[in-house]
């Protein structure tokens, strides 16, 4: 099994750890390349780039990809979501982090999940990015204010006993007053293994977004939190829905 054989030496030097346990023996991650390169100091709320090979020979099986930045400094940054995209065979993928605030990543967290929500893989590469201020991103964090969720609703509706896997559309009425625009999330509350869409679609003036999430094994989901987040990764507007939701077999 070669599992990143080559992938930690790529980007810090270091051999690659053994690959977990769980991870299925044909999916396999490169990292093509990072931009801009590893041990960059960019300005906060600047993108990293990072282009990946894949290949996963058991095409009966779909797959979910993110890369999740992890900081030190517990400093707030984001990452692109998979826009629900289920990967088969093999090819290639880009991905973007960033920090919003000053501070550091120090590894990129590259993950897969199943249809399930059930995470398959899950690979460490220590990086050295350093974010610093910026006057443009400190600027961007007040674009919205005053905008407003202005409803949520639930399909299927709360309450509801569903089964693992079953997807939830949230559909979210929005107020938005925004230079940059907002970009609607719904994220669910629990313990158990689930997917959200992200805030990918950026909304401007009044309407309605439909986000999605899926919970992928028995358990409860009693709140949802929904926010309305701008270019500089601040919520202009939370609500936290309370809802009863229960997965079983």
């Amino acid at each position: 099994m070669k599992l990143l054989s080559t992938l930690a030496a790529l980007l810090s030097g270091r051999p690659a750890a053994p690959a977990p346990a769980s991870a299925p023996a044909d999916l396999v991650f490169h990292i093509v390349s990072l931009d801009p390169p590893d041990g960059s100091t960019l300005p906060a709320g600047q993108n990293v780039t990072i282009n990946v090979e894949w290949r996963y020979s058991a095409p009966a099986r779909a797959v979910h990809f993110w890369v999740k930045p992890e900081s030190p400094d517990g400093v707030g940054g984001s990452y692109e979501g998979d826009g629900h995209e289920a990967y088969r065979c093999q090819g290639q993928l880009v991905r973007t982090v960033r920090l919003h605030e000053p501070g550091r990543i120090e590894a990129l967290q590259l993950v897969a999940k199943d249809g399930n929500s059930q995470e398959i893989y899950h690979r460490r590469i220590p990086v050295d990015y350093t974010f610093v201020a910026s006057a443009e991103q400190e600027a961007k964090k007040s674009d919205g204010v005053g905008s407003r969720i202005t409803r949520v609703t639930l399909d299927p509706p709360s309450p509801a006993r569903l089964a693992p896997g079953t997807r939830v559309v949230v559909r979210i009425g929005y107020d938005a007053k925004s230079e940059g625009g907002l970009r609607p999330v719904a994220i669910p509350l629990t313990e158990a293994a689930m997917t959200y869409n992200g805030a990918a679609t950026t909304v401007d003036g009044q309407g309605e977004l439909a986000q999605h999430f899926t919970v992928g094994e028995p358990g409860t989901v009693q709140q949802v939190r929904v926010e309305l987040w701008n270019e500089a990764g601040t919520a202009v507007d939370t609500q936290v829905i309370d809802v009863d939701l229960r997965y079983g077999r």
